[in-house]
């Protein structure tokens, strides 16, 4: 990222010529150049052309409201410290403007000593505003870096012949502590993993990303998925167990030359099994504990087959503990379910994206409170 150079300047917006002429005299004895503007057209054109140290508004303009440049600032001026000129003197007006996300504010007449100091202590705070802004932004630089990495390394899924499979990560802050992995472990068979890590964010991310690389390592010489799952728990326990950290488990390994699936799971959120001959969904419980707590030993394995027509269905809790928008109820186990055996017929792509969608009106488009994972694999 491009430094963001600032003048030590200052921008004076005010219609009086009188007070803009004192207030420049003022700014000048200080060693500050100005620039002027009467009016708030005028002020947003020298702002989108420059970046002041700070920015001296009256509310009262004749063409738009003070506040106008003001929330401009906010938007596009993070840095900006921004003084206000106000003549009433009453503390619920002080309170409002203050609301309005400034520096200061400038009782009418101003006072010279007081500008002055505001002023000196106003270019102070400018300077400490940018360096955070600056931090800020390599910071969300690196997140951004970091969050395409995740998306590049989400699974295609291409050794999985004869079957669909569609997965969709959405994470509540930039870098999402689940992860889903799909790769062949030999010629005919393929392993599918989802996973959530407790919390979110980047350790939550970090730890997503060991566990996969560990659960990637077992899978190749495990025979069964339980064993993978027994091997990764044993592996990390002590570690995850003193950082205070635990994380829900599912793994398949899907023989795509009969379709037989072998499914375990640590904890995980139940998975929905869909059969088009029977006409029904089913449940998959969990086949053993979390990862992470001590002791976590006794992991066993479920098998069935996927007929053409059929889907397994797994997730995140992030999906199902989905709050309505009045805060009362989650989207729920029961909902989910439902809304897979009504969409049934649909491919995977398209089912995915329905329970997206539902589940985001299900909100009313809030911001999520855990990241939410989702795959679906169907036996075409």
């Amino acid at each position: 990222m491009a430094r963001i150079n600032i003048e030590k300047k200052v921008l004076l917006v005010d219609d009086q010529e009188v007070s803009l002429q004192i207030m420049a005299k003022m700014c000048t004895e200080l060693g500050l150049p100005t620039d002027q503007a009467l009016n708030a057209t005028d002020a947003l054109e020298k702002i989108r052309l420059n970046r002041y140290a700070v920015y001296v508004i009256d509310l009262r303009l004749p063409d738009q409201d003070g506040k106008s440049i003001i929330q401009y600032l906010n938007k596009h001026r993070p840095e900006a410290a921004i003084l206000v000129q106000s003549s009433v003197d009453e503390a619920e007006t002080i309170i409002d403007i203050m609301k309005l996300n400034i520096f200061d504010y400038i009782i009418k007449p101003i006072q010279k000593h007081h500008f002055q100091q505001l002023l000196h202590k106003a270019i102070e705070y400018s300077s400490y505003r940018l360096l955070v802004y600056e931090q800020e932004e390599r910071f969300r630089t690196e997140l951004a870096r970091i969050r395409e990495i995740q998306i590049s390394n989400l699974p295609k899924f291409e050794a999985a012949k004869g079957f669909e499979i569609i997965s969709a990560v959405l994470p509540v802050d930039d870098l999402s502590g689940d992860f889903i992995d799909g790769y062949p472990i030999n010629d005919t068979t393929c392993c599918i993993s989802i996973c959530d890590v407790s919390g979110h964010g980047m350790a939550s991310s970090y730890i997503g990303v060991e566990l996969k690389g560990i659960v990637r390592s077992f899978s190749y010489s495990s025979p069964v998925p339980s064993k993978t799952i027994e091997k990764t728990n044993e592996s990390t326990v002590n570690q995850l167990y003193k950082l205070n950290f635990f994380a829900t488990l599912t793994t398949c390994y899907i023989n795509h030359q009969d379709c037989s699936v072998v499914y375990a799971s640590a904890g995980h959120p139940p998975a929905f099994l869909y059969s088009q001959r029977l006409g029904s969904i089913s449940q998959l419980d969990k086949t053993g504990p979390l990862i992470g707590l001590p002791h976590n030993k006794n992991y066993f394995n479920r098998n069935f087959m996927l007929e053409s027509g059929d889907f397994l269905f797994l997730y995140t809790d992030g999906v199902t503990e989905a709050w309505h928008e009045n805060q009362m109820e989650m989207f729920g186990e029961d909902r989910l379910r439902q809304l897979l055996f009504e969409n049934a017929k649909m491919g995977a792509k398209d089912l995915i994206h329905t329970v997206l969608s539902t589940i985001l009106e299900f909100t009313n488009f809030a911001k999520l409170d855990d990241d939410l994972s989702l795959i679906c694999i169907r036996k075409i």
